[in-house]
């Protein structure tokens, strides 16, 4: 048992998996920054749980993230990549860590 005081959850994120509802996702979150509005939970399943965690990655700026997941997925989108691993994944997590 932690000794830590329990914090309440206000506001919760939930994103499910799909490729089409991940592209919708970097929308929604791309909005959410702009206000600025930050999760205190993130409940999420496939592709959901891959934009939750870039979503709200430490040590970044969250409209930044936003914009990059945004970008990727409008790239992704476009060439039709979206049921296939491409560069830019890799690069933008690389990113995320680095």
């Amino acid at each position: 048992m932690s000794d830590k005081p329990h914090t309440p959850i206000k506001r919760a994120l939930v994103l499910s998996g799909s490729g089409g509802r991940g592209a919708y996702q970097a929308g929604v979150c791309k909005v959410l920054a702009e206000k600025p509005w930050k999760p205190d939970m993130v409940l999420a399943n496939s592709i959901g749980t891959t934009n939750g965690a870039i979503f709200v990655a430490p040590k970044r700026n969250q409209y930044a993230l936003a914009e990059l997941l945004d970008k990727v997925w409008c790239e992704e989108v476009l060439r039709d990549k979206v049921q296939k691993v491409t560069g830019e994944w890799p690069l933008l997590l690389q990113w995320l860590v680095g």
